[in-house]
């Protein structure tokens, strides 16, 4: 009987060991999401808090109605593949920072400097180079380098293409 009574005490401590290991790996997976969350709140917060240079930056969290976009015609250029000559066309489009001016006043006196820049660099490409995604996302990249050195500085934050045609 003083066994059986044992076994039972065995028992119920080892129920008892379980449930604290349970609740314990509870409240340590919310203290994990919590802290989780937190972090990312806070990086969140902090990117379109501050540009790099340190000044308030117009991030979404910012911008009152809808993106302020400067389009530009569409480019024709040639473009190489092996032998043959291949046709790109593309049109790219400016989503930019306005500070209530007409952004098309503020921005067409460079307008012949990003269509040159833009030009000699897409006559370069050939079409393993813009023939799949990461391509156009280099390109992409490589075109708002153009630009950024051209038009006022911060005035553009994306660029995007409404068409993209290779023949």
């Amino acid at each position: 009987m003083a066994r059986d009574e044992e076994e039972v005490e065995e028992k119920q401590e080892g129920g008892n060991t379980k449930k604290l290991i349970i609740i314990g790996s509870a409240l340590l997976s919310l203290v994990c999401i919590a802290a989780g969350v937190t972090f990312y709140l806070k990086s969140n917060s902090e990117e379109t808090a501050h540009s790099p240079g340190g000044e308030k930056s117009a991030g979404h969290a910012e911008r009152k109605g809808p993106p302020v976009i400067y389009g530009m015609e569409p480019f024709v250029v040639n473009i190489r593949d092996n032998s043959e000559t291949r046709y790109l066309k593309l049109k790219v489009e400016f989503e930019v920072v306005s500070e209530g001016k007409e952004v098309k006043t503020e921005l067409d006196p460079y307008l012949p400097q990003v269509k040159d820049s833009i030009l000699m660099l897409l006559t370069s490409k050939t079409l393993d180079d813009v023939k799949d995604a990461p391509g156009k996302n280099r390109l992409k990249q490589e075109i708002m380098s153009s630009a950024c050195r051209v038009f006022p500085r911060g005035k553009v934050t994306k660029v995007f293409f409404t068409d993209f045609v290779i023949q």
